[in-house]
């Protein structure tokens, strides 16, 4: 196996704690790296877009335009080989997120050919072909979000506060086969007033489910 490195922000091991498949043992792989609201040429410029020295948190924004701050250190920490990324990993599923884990696909063929499933975590801010793996993708829309990476994924998870209204969904994410409400929560506490402005959602949306983010609740990674 060729010595194929991935920046890496962290690894860890817990459960998947939202969408489809919660509940599920999964190897979670930080990749560096985030292209969202940076032009073009700036993420070009560089292999993976990093965090500005010293901050720990930017702003970012919803496909919608509600800014919040990211406090995801998705700085490059250290490199490692694929080889020793599937030697630690004793789950049947690898989770790749970000940042957005899609601007380094190229270096990821490796991953897609084991017995692991792999599942993708993206902002649907980077086109990409996956047609020929049987990766899962699931899509957290942020400011830029294609609409061709929207219909790719599998599940759609939405971010729900004060400022969401199904009005400014986009119809492809209206019409999304698989939509998961998330309510907005602190870090380490979650805010009922949001549980509840979701729960009025699925009222109208009865097809859509709740997203809460099961391991904050068992005290989890």
């Amino acid at each position: 196996m060729d010595e194929v490195k991935l920046p890496i922000a962290e690894t860890f091991h817990s459960l998947q704690g939202e969408g489809q498949w919660v509940g599920t043992p999964m190897f979670f792989i930080r990749l560096a790296g985030c292209p969202v609201g940076r032009p073009p040429s700036a993420v070009k410029a560089q292999e993976f877009p990093i965090l500005p020295t010293g901050e720990k948190a930017m702003a970012c924004a919803t496909w919608d335009g509600r800014q919040f701050w990211c406090d995801t250190d998705y700085n490059k920490h250290e490199e490692r080989t694929v080889k020793s990324l599937l030697d630690e990993c004793w789950e049947e599923h690898i989770c790749l997120t970000g940042g957005e884990p899609l601007i380094h696909l190229k270096k990821l063929d490796q991953l897609f050919h084991h017995k692991q499933r792999i599942h993708i975590e993206t902002s649907g801010t980077v086109e990409a072909d996956l047609s020929d793996t049987e990766a899962w993708l699931t899509c957290a829309p942020k400011i830029n979000a294609l609409d061709s990476m929207i219909k790719l994924s599998d599940e759609l998870k939405l971010l729900v506060d004060a400022r969401f209204h199904p009005d400014e969904l986009t119809e492809s994410m209206r019409n999304h086969k698989n939509v998961f409400l998330c309510p907005v929560n602190d870090i380490n506490d979650v805010k009922l007033d949001n549980v509840e402005r979701a729960m009025m959602w699925l009222q109208k949306f009865p097809h859509w489910r709740l997203s809460c983010q099961l391991h904050k609740f068992l005290h989890l990674r």
